[in-house]
């Protein structure tokens, strides 16, 4: 009986680490919508920006910048994963209003997609979809 638990707990475990390890890699951005609390929209597409997303097993790192190529801004911190809920803890940002927030979003891996959406009562709804940067020398920008 004590073997049969042992057995259900690490493959429990290793499933849950397995789901979450789905994430760890580098990614770039795609895009980003945001339908505001005044129902603005705005497609950060046509802001055109550069941005990268780096997660490990523990943390995740987010720098973006401008098309002419100056500093937006960073954000970095411990991430959770809970079934399909993202939960990012923004120790640092360079944004300093951010700073200590934890947005939790709904999030989908379709291929080579990362597709993250806000959840629950927030007064902005956001969507950004990224996409996986596979191999040595792909042309990743910062």
């Amino acid at each position: 009986m004590k073997l049969l638990c042992l057995l259900v707990f690490v493959t429990s475990l290793s499933s849950l680490c397995a789901f979450g390890q789905s994430l760890v890699g580098t990614w770039q951005f795609v895009s980003a919508k945001e339908t505001q609390a005044d129902g603005t929209v705005v497609e950060y597409t046509d802001l055109d920006l550069r941005s990268n997303k780096i997660v490990n097993n523990d943390y995740f790192c987010v720098v973006t910048r401008n098309s002419d190529g100056s500093f937006r801004h960073a954000i970095l911190g411990p991430y959770r994963v809970e079934g399909d809920l993202y939960t990012e803890i923004l120790e640092y940002s360079s944004n300093t209003a951010w700073t200590g927030s934890r947005p939790v979003y709904r999030y989908e891996l379709d291929g080579d997609l990362w597709i993250i959406r806000t959840t629950g009562s927030t007064r902005e709804k956001r969507e950004e979809v990224w996409r996986r940067v596979t191999g040595v020398g792909t042309g990743v920008e910062f």
